[in-house]
């Protein structure tokens, strides 16, 4: 028969260590236990990878962004809660898949070729797709889109780290509207205030010439009527 459990022990310089004792009985030819042999492993630095496994897997698991993994063919291995939440699409919906089922036709393709230009020669894209939901909305993502490499240095998946700012684009939309808004209204007060510069001009000389003139002359008359229609350009 043979037992193991797992112990923390304290090393003499304080630090915290785990190991691993394994021990298997050894009997004679009458079945009496004659002795126990036992191996004892120091597993700290497993306990320490499997730690920081589960820390970086509940990092990526709540994180306020998207992360998607693919293959080095673009086929997606992985996704997180948030990419769901953002997309609408599950894991089992997406795994496999590549992630131009996002498309939305309206990010140029130009933009895709510089991607994968960029992470197949080992850089580091950043960029924004305007893609859309499982439900059909548009919406837009800023991205970056890095390789990963393995122990040989090789690319071996791609991973990208995406942020749902629709809100942030429409926004600036609003923004440049309201500043071309503004614009035309300047430029509207500024035409406004010369028109009736000239408009001023017009009535005042008018007015002079009308005050000169028989008022049973026919140029009394036509005076009026440049009176009356600069008071309605106004």
């Amino acid at each position: 028969e043979q037992g193991s459990f797992e112990q923390r022990f304290l090393r003499p310089d304080g630090s915290t260590g785990y190991y691993v004792s394994t021990f298997r009985g050894q009997y004679d030819d009458k079945g009496k236990l004659v002795r126990i042999v036992g191996t004892v492993q120091d597993v700290t630095d497993r306990k320490q990878a499997e730690a920081d496994i589960r820390k970086l897997s509940q990092v990526v698991e709540q994180s306020p962004v998207s992360i998607v993994i693919t293959d080095v063919e673009g086929r997606i291995e992985f996704v997180n809660a948030k990419f769901t939440r953002v997309t609408g699409y599950t894991a089992e919906d997406v795994l496999g898949q590549n992630p131009s089922i996002l498309k939305s036709d309206e990010t140029p393709a130009d933009e895709y070729r510089r991607l994968w230009e960029t992470i197949t020669k080992g850089g580091v894209w950043q960029g924004e797709f305007k893609n859309r939901k499982k439900s059909g909305e548009i919406f837009w993502e800023q991205a970056t889109i890095a390789p990963v490499r393995d122990a040989e240095n090789l690319i071996s998946h791609y991973v990208a780290v995406k942020e749902d700012v629709t809100e942030r684009k429409e926004l600036e939309a609003q923004f440049r509207q309201v500043q071309k808004m503004e614009a035309i209204g300047q430029l509207a007060g500024g035409i406004a205030h010369d028109f009736n510069n000239i408009l001023s001009a017009i009535t005042g000389y008018t007015e002079i010439s009308a005050a000169t003139v028989d008022p049973e002359s026919p140029v009394s008359e036509y005076l009026t009527q440049v009176l009356e229609a600069s008071q309605r350009a106004k």
